[in-house]
């Protein structure tokens, strides 16, 4: 009786073993798929890590990164799993690749899309469904930080009126052709200097590929055109102002020679580089801390059943630090770039 006894008891735990083993994992309650188009990218991982910290203090909601950089990525097929497999949020970054589609497919699920990096998405996109939010920075500010750089500059280094006419005199070269930053940055750049009260005038503008090979190729054919007059040299991106530095290095700028100043904007780690070399005057950086954190602060509303509101991101929680955050009646919610140059960027942690 005792042996009959003992292998029941045997049994039982075995069935009890199984059907634990057996059981689903527990998932967190509220899900949230985050795509991004290029995981290698430095600044987009710090965006990301930023949101991994903070999930990882809450038990219930979860992040999922699906990296959609691939040619062959199906992504029809992508948000269609995403929206079976029942995720009850979606985080874009950049521009959406086929808006209709991913914006109808979630729409109809009733599954609400946070965009981040995407600044030229237009109104409509944006209020073609009511739950989508984009999350970014004031792309004006990224010029309007490279203008009062270059105005400081001015004022507190004379010779950099290299012709002695009083008017500041600069070339400009734009990257990536209707791209929306760009647009903004070299137009506030301008503005920023008008403002300041600094006589200025514009030499030649070039619009070409963001790419410092490119750059390099048209910064020495404007060189060989002005080379008395050019004072500053305007950049829309730090990989275009890479390119100018190139030129100017191969012309016998730099070093024991004579400096032009090259400003940039974007804050590559490359562009970080040149900032520590002494030969780009300034860059911008966006807040990854807090784009990571407000893209944080929306899904932790939603998860709880609350309404976006500026307020409410403000107060989402004693975590949510102050970013002096703006937001449009079309769901943008913009946070600022800050400024980096050599007076803070041996203070600072960058990249």
């Amino acid at each position: 009786m005792r042996k009959v006894l003992v292998k029941v008891i045997i049994l039982i735990l075995i069935f009890s073993a199984a059907g634990c083993a057996g059981q689903p994992e527990q998932t967190a309650a509220f899900r949230a798929a985050v795509y991004l188009e290029n995981t290698d990218d430095s600044r987009l991982m710090q965006v990301h890590n930023v949101m991994q910290t903070r999930v990882g203090q809450w038990e219930d909601i979860e992040i999922t990164l699906i990296d959609y950089s691939d040619e062959d990525f199906e992504l029809a097929q992508s948000v269609q799993e995403t929206i079976d497999q029942g995720y009850n949020l979606v985080v874009f970054y950049s521009e959406l690749p086929v808006p209709d589609l991913v914006l109808d497919g979630l729409g109809n699920a009733g599954i609400p899309l946070i965009i981040w990096n995407a600044p030229s998405t237009d109104d409509q996109t944006l209020d073609m469904y009511e739950q989508v939010w984009l999350v970014g920075c004031k792309a004006e500010e990224a010029g309007w930080i490279q203008g009062q750089a270059a105005a400081e500059y001015w004022r507190t280094f004379r010779e950099s009126d290299r012709n002695r006419n009083w008017t500041m005199e600069y070339v400009v070269l734009m990257g990536r052709p209707g791209w929306y930053d760009t647009m903004m940055r070299s137009r506030y750049a301008v503005l920023a200097l008008q403002e300041q009260g600094i006589p200025e005038h514009c030499l030649a503008t070039r619009l070409i590929e963001s790419d410092p090979r490119k750059a390099q190729k048209v910064m020495a054919e404007l060189i060989s055109l002005y080379e008395n007059d050019i004072e500053f040299i305007l950049c829309t991106d730090d990989e275009l102002a890479l390119g100018a530095i190139w030129a100017l290095q191969e012309a016998g700028y730099f070093g024991d020679g004579e400096h032009i100043p090259v400003l940039g904007a974007g804050a590559s780690e490359a562009g970080l580089q040149e900032i520590r070399n002494g030969t780009l005057l300034t860059s911008s950086q966006q807040d990854v801390t807090a784009i990571g954190e407000t893209i944080m602060a929306i899904i932790r509303l939603i998860a709880d059943g609350r309404s976006i509101t500026l307020e409410s991101l403000n107060g989402s929680g004693n975590w949510m630090p102050s970013f002096r955050l703006e937001m449009d009646e079309h769901g943008r919610i913009l946070a600022h770039y800050r400024r980096v140059d050599a007076l803070n960027i041996f203070r600072e942690t960058w990249y």
